[in-house]
């Protein structure tokens, strides 16, 4: 009788080993998706090719008291006291392409083109003005690296941005580790601004996010964005965002990704985006 239980319970595991290879390689390409929708690094000698858009706002508050004497007389003055409450509304829709070579398996290359239209509303004690712009201004070209290591996953980022009004280096690192079936990111980056009018601006921004493979085709991710841009009057602007998206295998070679973003430290902001990545 004994015998007859171990011999069942033998042949059960052999039948379910099938299944749990199944489950087990399912969890791995769903891992290797996710990489995948967040792919810096295309193969040696083929290309990515990716186009999106992006919708923004943004709304920033100002309270300023100004006190201006009039001389009524060499010895006299009196002084007066006004208030300017100012409030700007900030709209952009915005688009972009971009192509990504791999040079070798752990370096690629890559260049951006982007431009859009963007609406600003000023209102200032009650009086509102509207202003309008759109082209194509902006190019962005760069390389991605891979470090020698397996965990985490680290790869060194560096491009150059120019506009009609501003150009901007920056240099960043972006790290990766796969707990199966999610992937946990760190990333950081450092960004010199210099604008046509002259003045600056240095950015260091720090994200963290986790994205989950729900199957080998879609993955959700979540995570936090803070910034730290500090300006050539020494001021500090900081700003911290959420973002959450989701990313779907549409084909074999094409990829979708979409999410939104809002804040939840400095200007009220809020984004959403639409992308696609075709392999070639």
């Amino acid at each position: 009788m004994q015998a007859n239980k171990l011999l069942t319970m033998l042949l059960t595991g052999l039948v379910s080993l099938p299944s749990l290879a199944d489950d087990i390689e399912e969890r791995k390409s769903a891992v290797k998706q996710i990489l995948k929708i967040e792919d810096f690094l295309p193969d040696k000698k083929s290309w990515t090719i990716s186009t999106g858009m992006s919708i923004t706002q943004r709304e920033s508050n100002s309270f300023n008291t100004y006190v201006y004497q009039y001389g009524l007389t060499p010895s006299i003055s009196i002084p007066y006291v006004t208030n300017v409450s100012t409030t700007e509304k900030n709209t952009g829709v915005n688009g972009f392409a971009s192509v990504q070579y791999g040079i070798t398996k752990r370096t690629s290359s890559f260049a951006l083109v982007g431009g859009g239209y963007r609406e600003k509303i000023t209102t200032t004690n009650g009086k509102e003005s509207k202003s309008t712009s759109g082209n194509l201004d902006s190019y962005t070209i760069g390389f991605n690296y891979q470090l020698d290591t397996f965990q985490p996953l680290n790869i060194l980022t560096a491009s150059y941005s120019k506009s009609d009004y501003a150009e901007s280096p920056s240099v960043g690192l972006l790290s990766s580790w796969i707990f199966d079936p999610i992937v946990l990111s760190l990333s950081s980056r450092y960004q010199h601004i210099k604008y046509d009018r002259g003045d600056s601006l240095n950015g260091l921004a720090f994200k963290g996010s986790l994205s989950f493979a729900v199957n080998p085709e879609i993955s959700i991710r979540g995570g936090l964005q803070n910034k730290f841009n500090f300006a050539s009057d020494q001021s500090l602007l900081n700003e911290s965002e959420i973002d959450l998206g989701i990313g779907m295998t549409l084909t074999e070679s094409v990829t979708m990704t979409t999410g939104v973003r809002f804040s939840v430290a400095g200007d009220d902001s809020f984004s959403s985006d639409l992308r696609f990545t075709f392999k070639v």
